[in-house]
């Protein structure tokens, strides 16, 4: 397979373009191009037709990415509004008690 064509494929699944002194491709994408170029050898697939599939699978893999960094991120500000809220629902219920202020910051019971 054309080293045009496998950066055409890479760039259609939606893999940025490698810059400059990087490596243009790892040890897995290299095995991958050489099975795709074995289907095409082997009139399986056309590499158009490899091209022309690649595009929606990088598109729903990239929507797929951005869901997880959303239900992520709601995780996360979950955990925090929960960090915050224990201790000021503990100060409230003390509060409530009639325990005063100071026994809640030192600690200290009044029996």
């Amino acid at each position: 397979m054309a080293a045009d064509d496998m950066v055409r494929l890479r760039r259609a699944l939606g893999f940025a373009q490698p810059g400059g002194d990087s490596p243009g491709f790892a040890a897995a994408d290299i095995a991958a191009f050489g099975e795709l170029a074995r289907l095409v050898d082997a009139g399986v697939i056309d590499p158009d037709l490899a091209l022309t599939m690649a595009r929606p699978m990088g598109h729903l893999l990239s929507m797929f990415g951005a869901g997880q960094v959303s239900a992520l991120s709601a995780l996360v500000r979950l955990n925090q509004v929960a960090q915050f809220e224990q201790p000021r629902a503990t100060m409230i219920r003390s509060h409530a008690a009639g325990d005063p202020p100071g026994d809640r910051l030192t600690g200290r019971s009044r029996s």
